[in-house]
């Protein structure tokens, strides 16, 4: 099972309502979705399709970004599915410094209390663990996901994989650079392997940020170069990750000649792989129309192309 981790953005929800048109596509997909911004039409809308297709999904309730960051109150009154849907759970963001008590009492006072949990565990000191272990015997746990730093531990490993046997493993393998141009430099690169052993490690899932990455940014700027990237997998199996780089990046003039830069690029590599997702057939179309859908929807194929390249595997 893929549990894709996600904010609750725009292009990233949208690419989330678009899985319903890949065959099977949240059979193998379960998303984690962290609310960035009060309730909209967009967040509404997607939360109903995944309703509808019965989609099993995680809303993050103490969020750690953007306009309603720790307002767990908000997320559980405006943000959650109506209580005849029992198809979801709970996520509970837990690191070094996260007080479990001020969250169970949370639960507790909005209704909460039984309904299953996702703790997506970033970090944890020795002092913290006999206060989430008294979280985990609590409360109704149905999975634990792990970061990188605390997969290091084994000490702890061991104390959770005591306390709960489903375990999902979580990564951040996109290589974000801080300017587009750069990508250039390096245009293949591996991705991720994590979907071909998880299972033999004793793990039911794994998780990653897709082609976004982990960090949080929320600001709109006019690029000086246009990058876009696709995720493929190899003869071996292994996703890799390409970028095609407008040419013209001396200055942010003329975004959509940038995208149309690269989009010359990803043609020819998307039909060399024969590459036929939703995403890419739609990158060919636009190709043909001459058009430039805006960077948001430039995000949202490359998401969605991902969702559909692990669907594929997994299927």
């Amino acid at each position: 099972m893929y549990f894709p981790f996600l904010r609750g953005k725009q292009f990233e929800l949208i690419a989330l309502r678009e899985i319903s048109g890949i065959n099977g596509g949240y059979n193998y997909i379960s998303p984690i979705i962290e609310p960035v911004k009060k309730k909209t039409a967009t967040y509404d809308k997607t939360i109903k399709v995944l309703q509808g297709a019965n989609a099993n999904f995680t809303i993050i309730v103490n969020p750690h970004h953007g306009d309603i960051k720790n307002d767990i109150d908000y997320v559980c009154l405006n943000l959650l599915p109506p209580l005849a849907y029992d198809n979801f759970q709970l996520g509970i963001i837990v690191h070094s410094k996260t007080n479990l008590s001020y969250i169970a009492e949370k639960l507790n006072n909005n209704g909460l209390s039984k309904n299953p949990i996702v703790i997506i565990l970033a970090s944890v000191n020795d002092e913290g663990m006999g206060d989430l272990e008294n979280f985990i015997n609590t409360f109704n746990i149905k999975h634990i996901v792990l970061g990188s730093h605390v997969r290091e531990r084994r000490t702890i490993i061991r104390v959770v994989k005591r306390l709960c046997d489903s375990l999902v493993t979580l990564s951040d393998p996109y290589n974000k650079l801080s300017r587009n141009k750069d990508y250039a430099i390096d245009t293949d690169e591996f991705f991720s392997e994590e979907h071909l052993y998880f299972s033999e490690e004793g793990y039911i899932g794994y998780s990653d940020f897709l082609t976004i990455g982990q960090e949080y940014t929320d600001k709109g700027y006019s690029p000086y170069a246009v990058a876009i990237h696709l995720t493929y997998s190899s003869s071996d199996d292994v996703f890799r990750v390409h970028h095609f780089v407008s040419d013209s990046n001396d200055d942010t003039s003329d975004v959509a000649g940038k995208f149309g830069e690269a989009l010359d690029k990803l043609i020819p590599f998307i039909n060399e792989i024969e590459l036929h997702t939703l995403a890419s057939n739609e990158f060919r179309d636009l190709n043909e129309e001459g058009k430039y859908p805006g960077l948001g929807t430039v995000k949202k194929l490359s998401i969605l192309n991902h969702l559909e390249l692990v669907n594929n595997y997994f299927s």
